[in-house]
């Protein structure tokens, strides 16, 4: 899946920041710079994980390559274990 923007409304990036503790730039190298591994998701979404200095999970929805962030978190253990598996 190629992404080529990323969209995060401010009071998306607010409450990342807040609940999980994922910055703006994290979820931008993550699906930017990284090879995250995505797997299609409910209702039309996508879940990509990655890794840079931590395991990221972003959720997004893909509009023309842009993609619009819905949350980010910080990856959990099944999650690292299937990006691993790629």
């Amino acid at each position: 899946m190629r992404i080529v923007d990323v969209y995060l409304g401010q009071e998306i990036e607010e409450k990342i920041l807040t609940k999980h503790s994922v910055l703006r730039e994290e979820i931008e190298e993550t699906l930017l710079a990284d090879e995250p591994k995505h797997l299609k998701a409910r209702r039309g979404r996508y879940l990509a994980i990655g890794f840079l200095k931590r395991f990221i999970s972003v959720v997004y929805e893909n509009r023309s390559g842009i993609a619009m962030i819905i949350t980010a978190y910080p990856s959990s253990n099944w999650q690292i274990s299937l990006y691993k598996r790629k």
